[in-house]
């Protein structure tokens, strides 16, 4: 979150529940649920995605034909960095007014985080081709959130260009996405689509349209 923030002296936070941004120094926080101890294991794989994420900003990504490539040394590290922040957004008290629901897959997340569980839950990686209108990428951070990804349930979300999809859903992928799974993967194939400006995909137009709005005047309703 920092380096997207770069030389700016804030990040822009938006939300599809409310016009206007909140300026944030380094995302949203919530110390209250996690102990260190608990908070280093829900945490492990933090500072590898963040190196692994530099990678991505960096270009160290090559072409493997229509798709790309990248080093991916530590697996486990990569997919308990996914597992924790699925986790993390869904159960903190600072997000339940959305209703976030894991179902069954919260005990699953949390005996793989806290009790030496397995990492079975497959999860799609791929290079996010999000831009602004001339082209250039644009480099977010998306919250974890449930959709359908074609006939499957999963959790996505986006941090810098590293686009995530983690699968809760009893359903196997189709084995002709098996070359695109962080489970296990070195190097990592990463699925990318062709540049998109930010301001046209449907499901960020309601964030971007209420960043737009500008912060909320004194008086008007949030």
């Amino acid at each position: 979150m920092l380096d997207m923030r770069g030389d700016a002296k804030a990040l822009y936070e938006g939300s599809r529940h409310r016009p206007g941004y909140k300026e944030q120094q380094n995302g949203p926080w919530d110390d209250r649920f996690l102990c260190k101890i608990h908070e280093d294991q829900a945490g492990v794989g933090d500072d590898y995605a963040v190196d692994f994420c530099r990678s991505l900003d960096a270009g160290k990504y090559v072409p493997f034909g229509p798709v790309f490539q990248i080093r991916n040394p530590d697996p486990e590290k990569l997919l308990a960095f996914i597992y924790g922040t699925v986790w993390r957004h869904a159960v903190a008290p600072v997000n339940a007014a959305l209703r976030l629901e894991l179902g069954p897959y919260e005990q699953r997340l949390r005996a793989a985080l806290f009790e030496g569980g397995p990492m079975n839950l497959q999860a799609v990686v791929g290079l996010s081709t999000l831009g602004d209108e001339r082209g250039k990428p644009v480099r977010i951070g998306l919250a974890p959130y449930r959709q359908k990804f074609g006939d499957f349930s999963t959790w996505h979300f986006i941090i810098g260009r590293l686009d995530v999809h983690l699968k809760t859903d009893q359903k196997s992928f189709p084995a002709e996405w098996t070359p695109y799974l962080a489970n296990g993967a070195d190097p990592v194939v990463l699925h990318a689509v062709e540049p998109t400006d930010i301001a046209t995909v449907p499901f960020l137009r309601s964030i971007t349209d209420n960043i737009r709005a500008g912060p909320p005047r004194p008086g008007r309703r949030r």
